[in-house]
């Protein structure tokens, strides 16, 4: 028997077969690969899709832009509201639907009613005059210079809804003494740390304020006398 090395004619036909179908499957590829392209930069290209996508990205800049806008807003109601006084409605005011006010029908209590008349003819003997709930920021000023900074604010704050009882003035209106007439809410923990900042205050500027707990026209023309005596009246 006789064996010959080497391949068949058939083995040969089916190897090119092979062959011939793997380039055109190549070459079909490639014919493909630019025409994908092509196609999708077409698409890609035309001009309403540039206008659709230059609209997206103008709707997220403006987006973008509002957001960081009402942080800002934000942040600026935040700093306001470290310096603002009192925790009222921020809401507008409508002079039509909110107007719901009535006049106190006495601007004292009847305690400090019959202390303002003991005092009254006491004040006016010694050329004084008597003013009644007048805010301590009219007659005390805060001593830093810098009106926007935050120690100037603090300090203000402090004073700038607080009020004394009674303020005696002499002839040009300078502040000579103070009256508070205490009663019982006074022993409140919140009226307790009010008056020890107010009575720090006072305190500071050499002012000689008098709380009264009970009183006669003796001790009032007693606390008036002993003020006088240490300030000059002029």
């Amino acid at each position: 028997m006789y064996i010959f090395a080497g391949t068949s004619p058939a083995s040969n036909a089916a190897q090119e077969g092979t062959s011939f179908a793997g380039d055109l499957m190549s070459d079909s590829i490639n014919q493909a690969i630019p025409v994908f392209i092509q196609t999708f930069l077409s698409i890609v290209l035309h001009p309403l899709i540039i206008g659709v996508i230059i609209l997206v990205v103008t709707l997220k800049i403006i987006e973008a832009t509002v957001i960081r806008k009402r942080r800002e807003r934000k942040r600026q109601e935040n700093q306001m509201a470290k310096v603002s006084v009192g925790n009222g409605n921020k809401s507008a005011f409508n002079i039509k639907t909110d107007l719901k006010y009535e006049l106190n029908p006495s601007f004292l209590t009847m305690r400090e009613a019959s202390f303002f008349h003991a005092l009254l003819p006491i004040a006016v003997s010694h050329q004084l005059y008597v003013f009644a709930k007048p805010r301590i920021a009219d007659f005390v000023n805060v001593t830093v210079d810098d009106k926007k900074s935050a120690q100037f604010w603090r300090c203000f704050n402090e004073i700038s809804q607080k009020h004394i009882d009674f303020l005696v003035c002499d002839v040009h209106f300078r502040p000579v003494m103070g009256f508070e007439v205490d009663d019982a809410t006074h022993l409140q923990p919140d009226r307790i740390a009010r008056d020890a900042i107010v009575n720090a205050i006072y305190s500071s500027i050499g002012f000689k304020v008098f709380r009264v707990l009970e009183f006669s026209s003796k001790s009032i023309e007693q606390m008036v006398a002993s003020a006088i005596a240490h300030t000059t009246i002029g």
